[in-house]
């Protein structure tokens, strides 16, 4: 009776372990993916500022030169590059309410932005000359602008700090993980030598 006691208490210990081994391992699995979640908001965010920048200054030389083939055309698609990235990391923020709220900002400032670079890229597809400078540096000096690129480094800021927090849980579940794993080692050690004895235990009350 005491040797199945010891054995039922041995196993119960057993697999207490074993759910403890499987909830930190999801634990710190859950926290790698929420990791990897806010590097790759970080780095869209990023991505998209480039990508205005590159339209912006697209379209400066569009303005000089009205070549719709090259700089006209490399306006345009890193307009809608921009567009696209958007709406991925509205995706992507999906299920935070204040970066969701950070994302509808932005898409305003942009579309502001937007409709001014509409317009001195019609002015410059015009051949107006000097005409269409004056309309790109009163675009380039809109409040649109200097509002996007803040709300960009907003969404950013956010995301790093929350990286930063996820990077730490990360390295305590691992770490408990880790230490869980050790101890379930040396307990089925144990185990195995207790099933040893109690088998030692079984041969020899057969024998008497």
């Amino acid at each position: 009776g005491g040797a199945a006691a010891g054995a039922l208490i041995a196993m119960l210990v057993l697999l207490a372990m074993v759910f403890l081994v499987a909830m930190s391992n999801r634990a710190r699995d859950e926290a790698l993916q929420l990791e990897r979640h806010a590097y790759d908001v970080t780095l869209l965010s990023r991505s998209i500022e480039a990508s205005i920048s590159r339209s912006e200054a697209a379209l400066g030389r569009f303005v000089l030169d009205e070549d719709t083939r090259t700089s006209g055309n490399i306006y345009y698609e890193q307009w809608n590059l921009a567009a696209r990235q958007i709406r991925q990391l509205e995706q992507f923020v999906a299920s935070d309410p204040a970066q969701r709220k950070r994302v509808a900002e932005l898409k305003t400032h942009f579309q502001d932005l937007g409709q001014q670079f509409a317009n001195v890229a019609r002015i410059a597809a015009g051949q107006s000359g000097d005409y269409g400078i004056g309309y790109y540096y009163g675009a380039t000096r809109s409040p649109a602008g200097p509002a996007l690129h803040s709300k960009l480094r907003e969404i950013a800021d956010s995301e790093r700090e929350s990286l930063q927090q996820r990077m730490q849980q990360t390295k305590v579940f691992s770490a408990r993980a880790d230490q869980l794993t050790n101890y379930l080692s040396w307990l089925g050690i144990l185990v195995g030598i207790g099933a040893i004895f109690l088998g030692l235990v079984a041969v020899q009350a057969i024998r008497q």
